[in-house]
């Protein structure tokens, strides 16, 4: 058990364990990939991770306003296209506004 302390203590001191990396890496790809809002970032980098909160809420400010917005926006387009059931084809490049009108 030492022996995996001490390795893991090696491998903090040499920055290859980082919770304020993992937090931004963490944040950035659930907001980027998944659209997740910032509320569900945060609850899972403190309750699934055991992260501190300013860990995850500076993870969050550096995503930015911004890309949080984008994340909503696609977020309400997903939504807006109603059952995935009734979603376009991958691939299907008509407007947005066109295919709401199926």
């Amino acid at each position: 058990m030492r022996n995996a302390e001490a390795q893991l203590s090696q491998l903090e001191e040499e920055g290859f364990v980082d919770a304020a990396r993992f937090a931004n890496a963490f944040a950035a790809d659930q907001i980027r990939l998944k659209n997740w809002g910032p509320s569900k970032v945060y609850a899972a980098l403190r309750q699934v991770h055991g992260l501190a909160g300013n860990l995850a809420s500076e993870a969050l400010a550096e995503v930015g306003e911004d890309e949080v917005n984008k994340a909503a926006f696609r977020s309400a387009k997903i939504l807006a296209s109603g059952p995935v059931r009734n979603r376009p084809a991958e691939g299907d490049c008509r407007p947005f506004e066109e295919r709401l009108q199926l």
